[in-house]
């Protein structure tokens, strides 16, 4: 789980003093003290998700006080309520497969937070199957589904050609090492990020270097999208990504370059796409560009015929 940094001024002292700390984690400190940065201290009782055998600890004020009022925790709250067995500790026995409950776990924590929403604190962690998380989100969140989808950009996971998530790791040559300090809290530190099609951070490489990609299996591919690093303009000028080259490759030996990207209106919610044959990929890598200086992007998409 990870959150993304905000510009905007927060009033209260509390929230002053927990985007102090969140800062400091986004600067190189443990990111798990982030769910304890903004954690509302209550009264509220103690409950246990037991999904299908894993534990997750919660409370009633956050399923009760959610933003999505018909998630399926809430239901079973009122159901042990009416039969009088509210105690101290509660446990809710979900006999569903745990594999990516994290991430329902964690919507469910920062639905709780109006500001994390407002903000637009919606990075989420890995979701190893698009299908049955849809199935699980469905689950859970019932008629909030939609809700969901729109407040944490998820649109994506509903293109059922979509391989982005394939993308296992990825390697910079190169990688441009100056304004450090300035540009550390917007890199991209792992491949969850950049599989995420609004995230605002960025891969940054140097006129010389190039970002290489690979692909947890072999796929075949005809449609390649890539987004430039456009957070803060003030930073970095996104326009460095203008005509990147991009090379496909299925041994790593043998490339072949399949366009260039060129970027039109450019905004958080726009990208350059390249669309080709069906061709075999495992690895991808991108260079710079006509204007050969450096350049970043926050986002990379795979799609292909089912």
């Amino acid at each position: 789980m990870g959150f993304l940094s905000s510009k905007k001024k927060v009033t209260g002292t509390t929230l002053e003093e927990s985007i102090v700390d969140l800062n400091k984690v986004l600067k190189g400190e443990r990111k798990d003290k982030v769910n304890n940065v903004l954690k509302i201290q209550d009264n509220s009782e103690k409950v246990v998700l037991n999904i299908g055998g894993k534990k997750y600890m919660t409370s009633t004020q956050t399923i009760n006080e959610s933003k999505y009022k018909n998630n399926i925790f809430k239901l079973y709250l009122k159901n042990l309520s009416n039969k009088n067995n509210i105690n101290d500790t509660i446990e809710i026995f979900i006999d569903r497969s745990f594999t990516d409950f994290q991430v329902i776990y964690d919507i469910l924590k920062i639905s709780n937070n109006k500001y994390f929403i407002d903000n637009d604190y919606t990075y989420i962690g890995k979701i190893s199957n698009n299908e049955i998380f849809i199935e699980d989100l469905n689950y859970y969140f019932r008629t909030d589904f939609e809700t969901i989808i729109e407040d944490f950009k998820l649109q994506y996971l509903l293109k059922n050609n979509c391989y982005t998530n394939l993308l296992n790791n990825f390697e910079v040559e190169d990688q441009n090492n100056e304004k450090t300090i300035d540009y550390m809290q917007y890199r991209i530190k792992n491949i969850e990020e950049v599989k995420f099609p609004f995230c605002q951070k960025g891969i940054f490489v140097n006129e010389k270097g190039s970002i290489l990609f690979t692909l947890s299996e072999m796929k075949q591919i005809n449609k390649i999208e890539v987004k430039p690093f456009i957070y803060d303009k003030h930073v970095w000028d996104h326009l460095k990504c203008e005509g990147l080259k991009v090379y496909i490759s299925y041994n790593k030996k043998t490339w072949m370059f399949v366009g260039g990207l060129y970027f039109q209106n450019i905004n958080l919610h726009n990208s350059a796409t390249i669309e080709m044959q069906n061709s075999s990929v495992l690895y991808i890598k991108i260079t710079s560009g006509r204007f050969k200086c450096p350049f970043a992007i926050s986002h990379i998409g795979l799609y292909g015929d089912i």
